[in-house]
């Protein structure tokens, strides 16, 4: 008889605490059991479009220098926005390397970390392609050949004959070498405010935006 009336009693307080839950949400038809949404998924290779607001140069930035980019434009999948514009990326030099002496070229990479929007971070896990000055060969002909002829005009000036004058120009353009091998081609910078195409090397989940 007891243990019909603790049933009963226990029965009772079910259906009174899902009659208040009802009340409570009255359009909730699953209540406690109703399915998770699915996040939204960035599939890998996806284009995302950032604005540099950290100046990097091959002069002044070393390897694990960190750095931040505002997302240039909403990033939209499968209709949705996935990421708006304004979220923020950060991440840190991989490669700095200054152009060489003569014709080097300066060198930066660059890894994307994280991904911050609405007060949540995701990982990214991104590199970028190698971004490289122009070559300094032009100008180095130019030196080379610049000294070379100046050199033979002095040696025409100097000694009169043709042997001197190419006497000369040989000099000159030792010279001009020289010259080449103490000065480092272009350096590289990526001002504040560049334009950066990011190329997604993970998939990415985020929150599916509510319709």
């Amino acid at each position: 008889m007891k243990r019909s009336l603790v049933i009963a009693g226990g029965v009772g307080i079910l259906a009174v605490a899902a009659a208040v839950f009802a009340m409570q949400n009255p359009g909730g038809t699953g209540g406690l059991f109703q399915a998770t949404v699915p996040p939204l998924t960035i599939p890998a290779g996806t284009q995302m479009a950032l604005r540099l607001d950290t100046s990097l140069s091959t002069k002044t930035s070393r390897v694990g220098d960190r750095f931040e980019a505002t997302v240039a434009q909403d990033l939209v999948v499968d209709g949705m926005t996935a990421v708006p514009a304004g979220a923020t990326v950060t991440g840190r030099v991989i490669v700095a390397e200054q152009p060489g002496k003569a014709s080097g070229r300066g060198k930066l990479q660059l890894r994307y970390d994280q991904l911050h929007m609405d007060g949540t971070t995701r990982s990214l896990e991104t590199v970028s392609r190698v971004y490289e000055s122009p070559s300094g060969t032009k100008k180095d002909v130019a030196i080379i050949g610049g000294s070379a002829i100046g050199g033979a005009i002095l040696g025409k000036v100097v000694g009169g004959e043709s042997e001197d004058a190419a006497k000369g120009a040989a000099i000159g353009a030792a010279a001009g070498t020289g010259a080449t091998l103490v000065t480092r081609g272009p350096q590289l910078t990526l001002p504040r405010g560049t334009a950066l195409s990011v190329r997604l090397d993970h998939p990415i989940d985020v929150p599916r935006p509510s319709a």
